[in-house]
């Protein structure tokens, strides 16, 4: 560690340094002569424009228009003004001696299709661009109030998906790129930020088949986004198709998201402080289950009526009112004997009705969701210090932000800084530096966990009977010695009571404020380049990345309640430290020659993860140090260290090396700009196939501005752009489920004190690259001088030597091998179509809508899948379907005592007993049911969003939404609500079952006997389709002239409520949760465990710029 430091703080002492002199190593011109000089800025439409930034170039003087767009300003003589605005073109203009009064036109941004975008290794327009790639600049990021940079996609560009997989505070989505490439590698895309690839992680070993089959092996908070602050953001960049994806090889197959952080302008130096304050609430309403406890006991005595009828007549079934009679004697004593009523009849549940008896007193009121879920606060405020003149520039920002979750004892808190600077030393070098640092701390809840020490599950199945703190016999809270409140353990705390059934020694509300679980990440990355421009058409740029990411995680369970009852408590200690290194050269020529335009780039790029290892004395590349510690038997129930725990329970580290080395090109012409071809290539080495470790990639493209051609010179005055472009090329995906997939591995064993070792991973060395091609069709159109603007995409994406897990034949001493062997396609179209419907002095008003639908298709299975299919769960992939289509038992209805039916295939045979046909029958028995390949799938079948601003004067108001239209999840959830469980909580529709008092119903019996009641069944899927009013944004800007009197530049106060609102097929139902269903364990891209609904966020914010 102690080498690690001395080699890695020169690079921050240098970056720090860079801070500090660079901005002061840019020389100012002279002064001169000096006099005022005065004018008028308006728009094209004459009118004058208020709060225009004059500033003298090469200097930080400068000053605002006025009310009436007016400036007045102190000058040398040849000096340059320069003005800009938002919104508009900036201009210059050089001052002549002889004339001290101007009048300024300034004109409005081209739109769109003009923006410059980041791609592979460089910029360009998008107006100049072959390829596929979509933006969102940073002013559309700023509505938000979202702590993680992935969130803010959802429903802003076509063909990118967001899957929430947990909504609690800093933690990752899920983002998809025209779908899933992969079966088992990882699908996430690869982030750049400010060209700076950040590597992706795998799990810890041994891999499990569900998180393989997920398709998503990274936290992105572990690899270096979840530490930007999203207000750092200048502009984000989707790269879709090969153009750009080709350049960076081996790790681009699933999309490539370029991340640029600000910078300073040309301007005054800007002091900018954004803060708001907000509170956080439950978003996806809870499923319509019963919270009354009294209705609680007549659907639990339903329940028990219909099991007892449902019975053999030896144990009592078939006489219904005998059955309703056991019913009322047992239904207090199946639950413990809790009770929170005082009753004066016989039984507390009326044998005849089935109801409450109307003398019943309740004692108590008290929700365990009440206890459970709260209001929490959300406060981030942000400061930045940004200018510039012609030779330098630097971005200075500080951030913090503090998000409490609905959920007690859930919260996210992150501390953010970051340096970027840039200055020209000469007119032939210009040098940079970045640096970030974030430190996050993360306090988490058990999810995926049991029913009892999982919040959402507890919350969901919890019976309302039970209550969270001890009673006494008239139904008061019990108080300890230290007056601290007794919690109901279910062993008998509450005057009166046995056993709680099902969840006795637990108590969520305990094991939340008594247990730990949080994660503390460092995040520190530091990044400098040089450039040197020579021979008028050449630039050599050189550019050095180090990076150190730490996280150590802590969970404690408590050794009274809860999970570590019963080893006396458990101490579980996690920490990973990450260090990374990449270099990149390159060479770029660009020259002009009359009509011909000429880019070409040569580069080459060395990536890996690096520790410093003590007793090597140098950096020892790519390697990422892990460390966990379990201990059991705690002291002191309070304290979490792991000198408190008596017990060693276990202890476990790993090291793992990864090495990426790319040697690339790429060349672009232009004719006129009108024909446009372009053509890039990547050479590709990876340690991660040792015997395969290299792979070439490369892609071309084309593009016609047709509207730019002779014959189209009528059209100009309605058609501002018409341009059609074409990309093939290839990727690879080298990022699989291990390291080192070349080789078995084995961890270590001891048995009787005699060392051994287990293997855990069959590895195969002839594995290699999951190749892909891809093929793009686009066109872009603009109208009425680009106050409309389309963009439209067709593309055909195909994936082979797709690794899968082959089982080997026992023979062979071997369980398994991976191979190279599946092919899978996807295809599909997209659209982006913004339209500014109102541009007037007073009125602004645009909207946009993205959307896309895309289908897949497997073309290729291993030989022992080809016929029977690939399971997956509650799904199978064949050959010739998409992947996520269901397989599965399909209901056919109740019988005439409410007993569940299924399909099935019965063979028809002849007299002679030959096989001649087969029929569809119905049995009551789910272990004969045929599964069928439905006709439905998870895919939905169309994505999108809509979004809208709108401006009146200094008021300004934008809505975002997104929504999803087809699709099928299986809802597991939902499902458990109509297990044989008993006791536990149900749905308010609990009465749509069988009723054997009507012999009419819509569900099947409640027979808590029947372990088949919710057997799997196309019964439990559900439509995907959902709406949802992603953000409102309400804000007002202070008018210029009066801020200027305080020597402010601008005010805007604003409220902004995130999540607003959410509309699915079924309440409690969210889709976006994974590709499977929610709650899913085993489906293709599901989440493990009870899904944490998202946070809506409502705010109050100010930002003001001094």
């Amino acid at each position: 560690m102690k080498q690690t430091l001395r080699n890695f703080l020169p690079f921050v002492f240098t970056s720090l340094l860079l801070v500090t002199i660079l901005p002061a190593v840019a020389a100012s011109e002279s002064e001169g002569n000096k006099h005022p000089v005065w004018g008028t800025v308006k728009d094209t439409n004459g009118v004058p424009l208020v709060g225009v930034s004059v500033v003298v170039v090469g200097t930080h003087s400068g000053v605002n228009t006025d009310i009436k767009g007016t400036f007045r300003i102190i000058v040398a003589d040849g000096a340059t003004l320069r003005f800009s605005y938002i919104g508009y073109e900036p201009q210059e203009l050089k001052i002549k001696p002889d004339r001290v009064g101007y009048d300024i036109t300034l004109k409005e941004q081209s739109t769109d299709i003009g923006q410059v975008v980041v791609t592979g290794f460089a910029k360009t327009e998008i107006r100049k661009s072959t390829g596929s790639v979509a933006v969102i600049e940073g002013k559309d990021l700023k509505t938000s109030p979202l702590e993680g940079v992935d969130k803010l996609l959802q429903g802003k560009l076509a063909g990118v998906s967001v899957q929430s997989v947990s909504g609690r505070p800093g933690e990752a989505v899920k983002i998809r790129i025209r779908g899933t490439s992969t079966i088992t590698g990882n699908a996430e895309p690869l982030w750049v930020i400010d060209g700076v690839p950040m590597q992706k992680e795998v799990p810890t070993p041994p891999v499990s088949n569900t998180q393989i089959r997920s398709g998503d092996f990274s936290n992105i908070f572990a690899t270096g986004i979840g530490g930007i602050n999203p207000n750092d953001i200048e502009s984000i960049s989707v790269s879709k198709d090969a153009t750009a994806n080709s350049l960076y090889g081996s790790r681009a197959a699933n999309g490539v998201v370029f991340i640029t952080t600000k910078r300073g302008s040309l301007d005054n130096p800007t002091i900018s402080v954004d803060t708001r304050f907000g509170i956080n609430t439950r978003a996806v309403p809870e499923y319509d289950i019963i919270t009354d406890p009294g209705e609680y006991l007549e659907a639990q005595w339903r329940t028990m009526r219909d099991t007892k009828w449902a019975s053999s007549p030896e144990e009592g079934g078939g006489d219904l009112a005998a059955a309703a009679l056991y019913a009322s004697q047992e239904v207090l004593g199946a639950h413990g004997n809790y009770n929170p009523y005082k009753y004066l009849s016989t039984y507390l549940i009326d044998p005849a009705t089935g109801k409450l008896d109307p003398s019943a007193r309740r004692m108590y009121s008290e929700r365990l969701q009440d206890e459970l879920f709260k209001t929490g606060f959300r406060n981030e405020t942000n400061v930045s210090v940004s200018g510039g003149n012609e030779k330098s520039d630097y971005f200075i920002s500080l951030g913090y932000l503090k998000d409490e979750s609905y959920v007690i004892e859930s919260d996210f808190e992150r501390y953010s800084a970051r340096v970027n600077v840039n200055t020209k030393l000469r007119k032939w070098i210009k040098v940079g530096a970045n640096l970030s640092y974030a430190h996050t701390v993360q306090n988490n809840i058990l999810e995926g966990s049991s029913l009892a020490s999982s919040a959402f599950a507890t919350a969901r199945s919890w019976e309302p009977v039970f209550p969270v703190y001890a009673r006494d016999a008239e139904g008061k809270i019990k108080y300890d010695e230290n007056g601290d409140k007794v919690y109901d353990l279910g062993t008998g705390q509450t005057d009166g009571t046995t056993t709680r059934p099902g969840t006795s020694g637990q108590n969520i509300i305990a094991t939340l404020k008594m247990d730990t679980r949080d994660i503390k990440r460092n995040n520190l990355q530091g990044r400098a380049y040089g450039e040197i421009y020579f021979l008028r058409d050449f630039t050599f740029t050189s550019s050095m990345s180090l990076g150190y990411r730490a996280s150590d995680e802590l969970l404690f369970y408590n050794p009274t309640i809860g999970n570590g009852r019963g080893s006396k408590g458990q101490i579980n200690k996690k920490s990973t430290d990450v260090y990374d290194l990449n270099l990149i050269q390159m060479l770029n020529y660009k020259k002009s020659v009359g009509r011909h335009n000429i880019n070409a780039l040569i580069g080459h790029e060395y990536n890996s993860w690096v520790r410093d290892y003590a007793e090597k004395g140098e950096w020892d590349l790519s390697k990422v140090d892990y460390a966990e510690v379990e201990k059991t038997n705690i002291y002191d129930p309070k304290n979490p260290q792991l000198n408190n725990a008596g017990e060693m329970g276990s202890i476990n580290g790993y090291q793992d090396v990864l090495r990426i080395q790319g040697f690339f090109g790429k060349l672009e012409y232009n004719y006129d700009n009108r024909y446009y071809f372009s053509g890039g290539i990547r050479r590709d080495g990876t340690s991660r196939f040792k015997y395969n470790p290299w792979g070439t990639f490369w892609s071309v493209g084309a593009s016609w501005r047709i509207g730019a051609e002779k014959f189209m010179e009528s059209t100009h005055s309605w058609l501002s752009e018409l341009k059609l472009r074409a990309t093939y090329g290839t990727q690879g995906n080298e990022d699989l489920a291990n390291y080192y997939p070349y080789t078995d591995q084995y961890t270590v064993t001891i048995s009787e004190g005699k060392l051994g070792t287990e293997i855990y991973y069959y590895g195969n060395p002839d594995l290699t690259w999951e190749k892909q091609k891809t093929f793009d069709l686009g066109l872009d159109v603009g109208l009425l001088n680009d106050r409309i603007n389309l963009t439209m995409d067709y593309f055909i994406r195909v994936s082979d030597g797709l690794l899968f897990k082959r089982t080997k034949d026992i023979s062979t001493g071997r369980a398994y091998d991976w191979y190279n062997v599946g092919k899978l396609r996807n295809s599909g179209f997209e659209f982006d179509l913004n339209v500014k419907l109102i541009q007037k002095k007073d009125w602004y008003w645009d909207m946009s809508v993205n959307g896309y639908t895309y289908a897949n298709k497997m073309l290729n299975l291993p030989d022992e899948y080809k016929v029977s299919g690939m399971p997956n769960g509650n799904q199978r992939i064949y050959e010739g379907k998409d992947i996520y289509r269901w397989e599965m038992r399909q209901f056919a209805g109740l019988d005439e005592k409410g007993n569940s039916l299924w399909y099935m295939d019965r063979d028809l045979t002849d007299g002679e007993g030959n096989v001649v046909g087969v029929e569809k029958v119905t049995t009551g028995d789910a272990t004969e049911a045929t599964q069928y390949l439905l006709e439905k799938s998870a895919l939905p079948d169309f994505t999108g969003g809509l979004n809208t601003t709108l401006r009146w004067k200094s008021l300004d108001l934008t809505i975002m939404t997104n929504f999803q239209f087809g699709g099928y999840g299986y809802d597991y959830d939902f499902s458990a609500f109509s297990s044989a469980n008993f006791p536990m909580n149900r749905l308010k529709n609990y009465a749509d079952a069988w009723n054997p008092e009507t012999g009419k119903g819509s569900a099947p019996i409640w027979n808590t006997n029947d372990s088949n009641i919710n057997a799997s069944s196309d019964r439990f899927l559900i439509s995907k389709t959902y709406f949802n009013l992603r953000n409102i944004t309400l804000g007002y800007t202070f008018p210029a002239n009066w801020m200027s009197k305080i020597g402010i530049k601008s005010v805007r106060v604003y409220f902004a409520c995130d999540n607003v609102f959410f509309a699915s097929k079924r309440k409690g139902y969210d889709p976006r949760t994974s590709m499977g269903g929610q709650g899913a364990t085993v489906a293709l891209n599901s989440v493990d465990g009870t899904y944490y609904s998202p946070i809506r966020t409502t705010s109050v914010g100010l930002n003001i710029n001094f």
